[in-house]
């Protein structure tokens, strides 16, 4: 009899015998990060913090160096574009967490080129035809830029330091980290609000420099980098959705694209 109930012991002990408090249970990690380590979240927020300074202290010098940015001949963010593989290999971050993965690559392409082109022609409607002047907008540093000098910037510099090094950065190493700690939704909305934040001297310099009525600049600055979180939130959408980054490159290429078209070869003639 007692053999029979040590034998039964363990079995009423793990399935709760009446009038007995149940086993505790462990809890499942859940996606808003409370299990993950310091470690983890330390390291997103130096990624994120390292990625704004470098880009505002960039655009800083740029345009501080005497001549037109557009014109500075320097390599398209090369070595941050080494140093964020690096960072996301030490991470153990692997292509696919990147979106660099083979799984997804045509959906990828498919849907970032049909957002793409749709959006470079929202943008081309609206210099075309801006609400905020009657002027055609335009940009000084690109007066009487050569075509040859302007397909290199489209083609080279904006394609590789804007476009591939913007989206590995803030929709391959950043929204994979963030993903971990916080779940999809709010790694979104964080990594656009963190990819705003990267254009902050660069917004201002363009519209200090445009055409643009001076009196409208607090209301142009503050539309301007509510633009740019919506875009950062569709070019994470586009990652997420196609599970490959070649989206949101070729849809941020598209449109980065056609604003530099639009400002370096604006529609002459408006009235003034």
């Amino acid at each position: 009899m007692r053999s029979a109930w040590r034998l039964a012991q363990p079995r009423l002990i793990a399935v709760g015998a009446p009038g007995m408090a149940p086993a505790p249970r462990r809890r499942a990690p859940r996606p808003g990060g409370e299990d993950a380590g310091w470690r983890e979240w330390a390291s997103t927020l130096a990624l994120a913090g390292l990625l704004v300074a470098y880009a505002n202290a960039d655009a800083w010098r740029t345009t501080r160096c005497g001549g037109p940015a557009a014109r500075a001949a320097r390599a398209p963010h090369l070595l941050p574009l080494g140093a964020t593989l690096a960072w996301a290999a030490a991470e153990g971050l692997g292509p696919a967490e990147l979106g660099l993965g083979r799984r997804g690559l045509g959906r990828g392409l498919a849907w970032g080129t049909l957002v793409g082109l749709l959006g470079a022609l929202a943008i081309r409607l609206f210099f075309a035809f801006p609400l905020v002047s009657r002027e055609a907008i335009a940009q000084p540093e690109y007066e009487g830029i050569s075509r040859r000098r302007l397909l290199w910037l489209v083609a080279g510099q904006f394609l590789v330091g804007s476009a591939l090094f913007e989206e590995l950065a803030f929709r391959g190493l950043l929204q994979a980290k963030l993903t971990r700690l916080l779940g999809v939704g709010p790694a979104l909305l964080a990594g656009s609000g963190v990819f705003a934040a990267w254009h902050l001297v660069i917004t201002w310099h363009n519209l200090r420099r445009s055409n643009l009525p001076g009196g409208l600049f607090p209301l142009l600055y503050a539309g301007a980098l509510a633009g740019l979180f919506a875009g950062g939130l569709l070019f994470g959408l586009l990652r997420q959705v196609s599970g490959h980054l070649a989206g949101s490159i070729v849809a941020h290429w598209l449109m980065v694209a056609s604003i530099v078209l639009a400002v370096a070869r604006p529609r002459r003639g408006r009235p003034a």
